[in-house]
């Protein structure tokens, strides 16, 4: 019995040593990465077996995500995303493995039917190879993935000569050298198609570009997005076709680009239209609509919550007309607010963009300095759409920053017959009546000015009714393209005193010329913006020995020029509901705000809130209250409440806000309650008070069991508006719902949504309006899915 317990120790003796070698050697792990270019589907990696946790940092193209968004067996090295990667982005993955290559399982010996003589008298992996004399083991590239596709060709016609057609798209990825990767997408066609909006992820075809990447550095050279966060006068995010270059460091890091820039930068805010999911159109800026929207920079939100792209999801898009068209998913209504930001380009000048930003980390990372440069400038030597002469120049000259000066007469005359209108002076009134092609004598071009701004109105294919001035949307003038330029500097730090107390702060500069032909209005091209706080984060209170929870304080003072602007946002979404201010301006304002937050234990928070905002004589004082009480055995109750006290030169008033949601689970079933209500009051001198107050209330049960689940939901709205001094009912609108989805595994699956709407006004002169919004789905994908089939109904 000894002699079996000796063998056994000596058997095991070897394993423990090399465990126990392995384990004191996480210091000499071996460091590893794989970097590949998403195509936009499903993706399962193996990192090899033993992957040291806690080593995986994943990045897409230049950000680094959160462990929360993949999946991974530390154990075995499975690695796969929680979600499909939008096709043409860049994945990167390092990690750690042991330093010995560890099997998943060991054997002293293996059942003898399992193992054929062959295998035991000589195993393929004891079999010497000398390599080749003259070739080195990996030749240069072997460790590549490449992929893509080519094609040549031949056209001949009755009417042209022969010719050759040919094609190339090429993606690789891997090390080139020792620590050194490539990742390209490379083609040699000029494609500028927009691809389509109407799915989750975008399979942009003329995306092409070069990134290379060592310790410490990195290049990037074609199609990249150019982005700079952690700051907010400084944060931008650019769409670019140049080079970036980066350097990282134990310190800091250091980012430079310099790039043509594919568009602008901009907002719309809108109300919805009952019963209306679209289009809706997007304008540029000066509300100009020839523009096209760059594929994949729109972000939009619904009353400040973000959509997301997808006829499956909330929206699609028409990246060539600048349309929006939102799914049954999303019921749109006339109360409905609607945000959108966006590139786009209106194609009138090449835009030359130069960036960097940097950070500097010291004490342990608890001082951290940034900043952030960006220089866009439109080339205005050459304008894409029109010769400049000297007459135009001159004209230009004269408007200063007035883009409504820099305007032309949009008619020319060519002569009897040779041109589509004619000239009609009748009562002293002068206008152009189309006549038809080669039947006028001048050719006229048109511009939109908007609705009840213009004199003609639009009837298709080029021609143009005179209406009367203010009858129409259209001028007989051409807007002369004004080229502009903008740069914003600005310098952030902070530092982390301990214990969760930060103190931080940023100064911002921006120089904005809206017309770089002219020195005319040039006094007001920079302006200031600064910012800064104390915060504390969450941290235990303690009263003579005993814990009285949690408690977390932040204090901030905001001011912003009048002539400052930034590159992109700056604000947080539905920034002047937020103080009882119109959208779309951030200038010209100062903040002071100081948010609390109080958790006496794990499943109870509490927030307070009070600021200050002052702009151009207005002023308003915010308070806000909120409490959330979720914990695993007890219904779920959340409830806020703000109030607005606006004083102004001509009204003052008040704008108090509510929303309360209970919430519990039991036996499958999900009820719910909700409630939401504004009211809103000012009163001007000499006139009667105006606003308006809603009251709406929402019931709905959910039920979940197995593979089906299933919402019923009903609300019910009511809205009033000030009339003759007092609240007269406006509007009553009642909503139900109906979501419905089963997935068995055999590979059938369904799912039902259905969406009926009314809304009754009290003004028998509006029409009372009805919506029906269905949306159904059959799946059917058996086995191992050699037939994947699927059958949508849609009604709207």
């Amino acid at each position: 019995m000894k002699s079996q317990k000796y063998i056994l120790f000596l058997s095991v003796l070897p394993t423990i040593f090399l465990f126990s070698q392995t384990k004191t050697s996480f210091q000499n792990t071996q460091e590893r990465t794989k970097a590949f270019i998403s195509t936009g589907r499903d993706t399962t990696l193996s990192l090899g077996n033993f992957v040291v946790p806690g080593s995986v940092k994943v990045r897409l193209d230049s950000i680094f995500i959160s462990d929360k968004d993949y999946t991974i067996n530390y154990r075995t090295g499975k690695f796969s995303f929680d979600s499909v990667v939008e096709s043409g982005r860049v994945v990167r993955i390092r990690y750690s493995r042991m330093p010995v290559d560890l099997q998943l399982s060991y054997r002293h010996w293996a059942p003898s039917d399992t193992v054929s003589m062959e295998e035991e008298e000589l195993p393929v992996s004891s079999v010497y190879r000398p390599p080749e004399s003259g070739r080195s083991v990996e030749e240069f590239g072997d460790a590549l993935q490449r992929s893509g596709s080519i094609f040549r060709g031949v056209s001949v016609g009755t009417n042209q000569g022969m010719r050759l057609q040919s094609g190339l798209r090429l993606q690789v990825s891997g090390q080139v050298a020792k620590n050194v990767e490539v990742t390209a997408s490379l083609t040699d066609q000029s494609t500028p198609i927009q691809p389509e909006g109407n799915t989750q992820t975008l399979q942009e075809i003329d995306k092409v570009f070069v990134n290379i990447r060592a310790p410490g550095l990195g290049v990037t050279m074609g199609d990249y997005v150019f982005e700079s966060r952690g700051q907010t006068f400084g944060r931008y995010t650019k769409k670019l076709q140049g080079a970036m270059g980066t350097v990282e460091a134990d310190f800091g890091s250091f980012t430079t680009a310099a790039a043509d820039s594919k568009g602008n930068f901009t907002t719309n805010h809108f109300m919805g239209q009952e019963g209306n999911q679209g289009p809706y159109q997007l304008t540029g800026v000066q509300g100009r609509r020839e523009i096209i929207i760059l594929a994949g920079t729109e972000r939009i939100f619904i009353d400040g919550e973000p959509m997301t792209r997808g006829e499956d999801n909330d929206y699609v898009i028409e990246y060539g007309n600048g349309q929006i068209t939102f799914t049954r998913k999303r019921l749109i209504t006339e109360d409905s607010r609607i945000t959108v930001d966006f590139e786009y380009s209106d194609q009138k000048f090449q835009k030359a963009v130069y960036g960097a930003s940097g950070e500097v980390r010291l004490w342990q990372d608890r001082i951290r300095f940034r900043a952030s440069f960006l220089r866009e400038s439109d080339d205005k030597e050459q304008p894409l759409d029109i010769v400049l002469t000297d007459t135009l120049r001159q004209v230009l000259e004269q408007a200063g920053d007035d883009p409504d000066s820099a305007i032309v007469s949009g008619a020319t005359f060519v002569g009897d017959s040779k041109g589509a209108y004619s000239r009609i002076d009748s009562a002293g009134v002068t206008y152009y009546r189309y006549e038809g092609l080669e039947q006028g004598e001048y050719t006229v071009r048109f511009s939109y000015v908007g609705h009840g701004k213009g004199e003609y109105s639009f009837q298709g294919y080029g021609i143009y009714r005179y209406e009367g001035a203010g009858q129409g949307a259209y001028l007989p003038v051409t807007y002369l393209p004004v080229a502009s330029s903008h740069q914003t500097l600005s310098f952030a730090s902070s530092v982390d005193f301990g214990k969760g107390f930060v103190l931080e702060g940023e100064l911002g500069v921006s120089d904005r010329d809206l017309n770089t032909y002219s020195a005319k209005d040039d006094g007001d091209n920079v302006d200031l913006a600064f910012t800064g706080g104390l915060r504390l984060e969450k941290q235990p209170i303690k009263f003579l020995g005993a814990g009285l929870g949690e408690f977390g304080l932040h204090a901030r003072l905001h001011h912003v020029g009048d002539r400052f602007r930034a590159v992109g946002r700056m604000t947080e979404v539905e920034h002047g509901r937020k103080w009882g201010v119109a959208e779309g301006q951030y200038w010209g304002e100062d903040i002071l705000s100081v948010e609390g937050v109080y958790q006496p234990f794990k499943a109870w928070t509490v927030e307070g809130e009070w600021g200050d905002f002052k702009r151009d004589g207005f002023r308003s004082a915010r308070k806000r209250v909120s409490t959330v009480l979720d914990g695993d055995r007890l219904p779920k109750l959340r409830y806020q409440a703000e109030l607005l006290e606006t004083e102004a030169e001509t009204l003052d008033g008040y704008w108090l806000r509510h929303e309360g949601l209970v919430e519990t689970s039991f036996w499958g079933f999900t009820p719910s309650i909700r409630y939401m209500g504004e009211h809103r009051k000012e009163n001007e001198p000499d006139s009667a008070t105006v606003g308006f107050k809603y009251d709406e209330w929402a019931g709905g049960i959910g039920f979940q069991k197995g593979a089906f689940s299933a919402r019923l939901e009903e609300s019910i709205r009511d809205d009033r508006k000030y009339a003759m001094g007092r609240l007269e009912r406006n509007s009553l609108a009642r909503t139900d719902r109906l979501l419905m989805d089963i997935r068995l595994k055999n590979g059938l699956s369904s799912s039902l949504m259905f969406t009926h709407r009314t809304r009754d006004y009290e003004d028998i002169a509006m029409e009372d309006q009805v919506a029906d919004l269905a949306d159904m789905k059959l799946r059917i994908a058996p086995g191992k899915r050699f037939f994947d089939g699927t059958l949508s109904y849609r009604f709207s």
